[in-house]
């Protein structure tokens, strides 16, 4: 290494930026990353897959699923509702242009969108589980 000019400092230095997420070409500093890239990608498979199924297939099997919880009437039409075929497109189309990890990508904007805070987590695992 020494005889193309290689120093062991140069070697700390290029671990410490790829650990930091640092680009040393040029110096940009990005917080996901990979993680990102694997949102957008997942994002893009999901919204293939659901149009594949098509939205009455989607909402008719979330409907019989939905029924068949232990939860209260209410629960359920909220639930039903957030996880329409209309209502999960939308969240994804969104989803395609956010940073970070799919389900945190899901769960930030199901929240936006007006799901309470403790339903959004779930539904963004469930549709991660039920579309990837």
């Amino acid at each position: 290494m020494q005889a193309h000019g290689i120093a062991e400092t140069d070697i700390v230095n290029g671990i410490q930026s790829s650990l930091s997420g640092e680009d040393t070409e040029n110096h940009v500093v990005t917080t996901f990353g990979v993680k990102s890239k694997a949102a957008k990608v997942a994002a893009k498979s999901m919204i293939k897959k659901l149009k594949k199924i098509g939205r009455i297939s989607w909402d008719r099997t979330v409907r019989n699923y939905v029924n068949k919880l232990p939860i209260s009437k209410g629960s359920k039409s909220t639930l039903k509702k957030y996880l329409s075929y209309e209502f999960v497109m939308k969240t994804l189309n969104i989803v395609v242009d956010f940073e970070g990890t799919i389900t945190n990508a899901l769960t930030t904007q199901l929240k936006n969108m007006g799901v309470p805070s403790w339903l959004a987590g779930t539904a963004a695992r469930a549709l991660v589980t039920l579309l990837l």
